[in-house]
């Protein structure tokens, strides 16, 4: 009895630790930009996004999610749990989610996609394993140090 107690103590310190450590993130980014100028485009969702086409894949918004994305384990997050944390609308905060999802499911998938480092921008993205190496795209080997932080102010 004694035993099983403490097994479940000890997984609820691990809980509450990991959710500890995602709150300190998503709080460091609202911090970060919390004098931003908040970002919104039309749609109610992904799919009116995509049916209206609007182009966000370059737009501030997107970069700002991107930015957020860590690894954990070999399966990239982002580092904050809504788009207002990073002052941009829900419906672009719904698009990132599902391409992190989609880049997710490419890694687990098969084998000819990795993930790299795009250093101007310190993000995460999924490329194809024969996408030519620059000087802007790092291959890296596991989770890089300071990438999905916030950055200090």
């Amino acid at each position: 009895m004694k035993v099983s107690q403490l097994i479940i103590c000890f997984w609820a310190v691990i809980a509450m630790a990991s959710c500890n450590n995602s709150d300190k993130r998503a709080a460091g980014w609202r911090d970060f930009y919390k004098d931003s100028v908040f970002i919104q485009i039309p749609g109610k969702n992904v799919h009116e996004i995509l049916e209206l086409r609007v182009s966000i894949p370059l737009g501030d918004g997107n970069r700002r999610l991107m930015r957020t994305r860590y690894m954990s384990g070999d399966t990239l997050c982002l580092g904050v749990p809504c788009g207002a944390d990073v002052r941009v609308s829900e419906n672009i905060y719904e698009y990132m989610t599902w391409i992190t999802r989609d880049d997710n499911e490419k890694l687990k998938t098969g084998t000819d996609h990795e993930i790299r480092l795009c250093l101007p921008d310190s993000s995460y993205i999924v490329v194809r394993k024969e996408h030519p190496e620059h000087c802007w795209l790092q291959k890296i080997n596991g989770p890089v140090i300071g990438v999905g932080e916030a950055p200090k102010r």
